[in-house]
């Protein structure tokens, strides 16, 4: 009776075991999704294409909310096969982010990743436009925190972090997610939806598992619609440490006035917020000592270096092919002095206050006005 005892609980700690093994894949695409607004009619779209690129080597996961009662929907999608969940929250906060990512964790063994975030934008820090029950963004603080939380538990770090929404291409916000991934992907302008890459982008990959968080993002670029994008930019971890390092010393080495013709400088506005092309106003910037124009032609040198920085340009659209890829937020923006900017780095070590003074206090020109643009 004993020796039976001990064979049932054996059996019944291997089945147990069974039910609870993690599913293997060579690569795994992670999306958030949230969207609770006008973006809604797309998602089911969105999934289908995604479902459609998958098999039994790259499979996908989905965090959504779409403009219902319904709350969050959770997919699981591997070898063109789709599981799904409701959660029955309408939250953003950051738990919500990480209980996605445990939950990942917990039923995924994977060594290669690219995590999406899809939806609009909102100002410098907000990610993902919440509608319903009330009008509310994610902070993108705790989306890094998040992502840098999973990478640890992962023991790696993604390939390539996209974010897949209108006007992310401030060096303030990007920076802040140095840790995140080896590459980041963003667009400076406006970015289209549905938007077309996710299953050719996952049939290429199927040649190439452990292609760069780069190749994963050309490969996104080439098979996206060029109806859903101006432009988009790619950005190397490992090499923004010593960009940004350049771009601290270069702002921070002015002692007087700078003077700024506003008429040259191209400048994006979006949810009330003003952005400046970085490589545009560095360039119409007339440096008066040697110090600075030492360090305005390391900048330049950066911005224009394929190594640090990839700009892919939609040659069907004429104004985008001004612009470098990469904005930096105008201190003259009215709340320059916001609490909830301080805490990003930048802010940490480039005087904005003193930058605001230095040019002019003058209106900046609206070249470009983005509102939320859905392509057609």
């Amino acid at each position: 009776m004993k020796k039976s005892l001990i064979i049932f609980l054996i059996l019944s700690s291997l089945i147990c075991f069974k039910s609870y093994s993690k599913t293997k894949l060579d690569f795994l695409f992670i999306y958030y999704m949230p969207y609770d607004n006008n973006l809604s009619k797309y998602g089911e779209s969105i999934i289908e294409q995604i479902q459609s690129g998958t098999n039994k080597k790259i499979g996908a996961v989905i965090q959504a909310d779409f403009a219902d009662t319904l709350g969050l929907k959770r997919y699981s999608i591997y070898n063109k096969k789709i599981k799904s969940f409701n959660l029955n929250t309408e939250t953003t906060d950051k738990q919500v982010y990480k209980d996605y990512f445990l939950w990942i964790n917990e039923n995924f063994e994977v060594e290669n990743y690219c995590i999406v975030f899809l939806n609009h934008g909102g100002d410098l820090i907000e990610f993902g436009l919440d509608r319903y029950p009330n009008t509310s963004y994610s902070d993108i603080m705790d989306i890094k925190e998040t992502v840098e939380y999973f990478n640890s538990i992962q023991k790696n770090k993604a390939k390539l972090l996209f974010l897949q929404q209108c006007a992310r291409g401030s060096i303030e916000s990007i920076y802040e997610f140095k840790n995140c991934a080896d590459y980041t992907l963003f667009s400076q302008t406006e970015l289209g939806a549905p938007n077309s890459y996710y299953k050719e982008t996952e049939q290429g990959l199927n040649s190439n598992i452990l292609m760069s968080g780069k190749d994963l993002a050309e490969l996104i670029v080439k098979n996206d619609g060029s109806r859903m994008y101006n432009s988009y930019t790619l950005i190397n971890n490992s090499k923004i440490d010593s960009f940004v390092s350049e771009l601290k010393n270069y702002f921070n080495s002015f002692n007087d006035s700078i003077y700024i013709d506003y008429d040259k400088l191209l400048t994006i506005n979006y949810n009330g917020e003003s952005y400046w092309d970085l490589k545009s106003l560095v360039s119409i910037i007339n440096c008066k000592d040697s110090l600075s124009a030492k360090y305005k032609t390391i900048v330049l040198k950066n911005l224009n270096n394929n190594e640090i920085i990839i700009h892919y340009k939609n040659p069907k659209i004429e104004f985008i092919q001004e612009y470098c890829g990469i904005s930096f937020f105008s201190p003259h923006n009215e709340n320059i002095s916001s609490s909830k900017y301080k805490r990003l780095k930048l802010f940490k070590t480039i005087d904005y206050n003193q930058l605001r003074e230095s040019t002019n206090k003058k209106i900046v020109k609206e070249n470009i006005i983005i509102e939320d643009l859905i392509f057609r």
